[in-house]
Order: C-alpha cells, then sequence, then structure tokens
C-alpha cells in the first residue's frame, strides 16, 4: 500500500515480505494522534523514514492511515521493531542507534563470512 510499482514487483521475489501497520487499529480513532505518529515514522524532512530504509535495507511507506514496510525477512524484523519503537514514544536518536548498532552486526557477520579463514 502506498509503493510504486518498482519496489512493489520486489514482493515476486520469494525472499521478500510485507508489514502493513494500521495505525487506526493501533493507536484508536484520534485523528491527532495518528497524525502525530506518522510524524515521528516520517521524521522530519523524511529523515527517519530514509534511515529506517537505509540501515534495515527495506522500503517504508507512510500511506494514509497505514505503514508499510518491504524487505526479506530478517531486514523486516529490524524495521518492525524501529517502527515500532518510535510508535511506542522511543527518542528518534535511541531508534536511530539500534538501527546502526543492528547494520553494523550484519555488516560485520558478513564480513566475517566472506574472509572466514581456510585451513
Amino acid at each position: 500500500r502506498g509503493f510504486n510499482p518498482v519496489k512493489a514487483m520486489k514482493l515476486l521475489d520469494e525472499t521478500f515480505d510485507m508489514e502493513v501497520f494500521n495505525l487506526y487499529n493501533l493507536l484508536g480513532k484520534s485523528e491527532k494522534k495518528i497524525k502525530r505518529l506518522k510524524g515521528r515514522i516520517i521524521g522530519r524532512n523524511g529523515e527517519m523514514r530514509r534511515a529506517i530504509e537505509r540501515f534495515a535495507e527495506s522500503y517504508v511507506s507512510v500511506y494514509g492511515k497505514t505503514v508499510s514496510i518491504i524487505s526479506d525477512y530478517d531486514n523486516l524484523q529490524i524495521s518492525r521493531k524501529a517502527v515500532s519503537m518510535l510508535l511506542s514514544g522511543m527518542p528518534h536518536h535511541s531508534v536511530l542507534k539500534f538501527l546502526e548498532n543492528k547494520y553494523n552486526e550484519k555488516k560485520r557477520e558478513e564480513f566475517r563470512k566472506m574472509y572466514k579463514p581456510q585451513f
């Protein structure tokens, strides 16, 4: 929901999945609260949404009363956690630190696998 067709086509790949948060169901009927929390997920000038996309290697769409994420399974878990942290009111810098740590862990693991010593 809310993705351009190129990003939506990723769902045809078996390794990709989609998660949709319905803010109306999660937060209630308060339009004011929904608008405020959508703003928290998007961030100033879209910075937080871009950070989630960059560090969790996923696509995030905030559209209407929904937040949708397209990503592979592992990164979807990270993105889901980041969005949940924002919805629960955690500070942006804490969420960014979480995303950076997960990203660095993932890259270190990839590096270890790539350069595993062969004896």
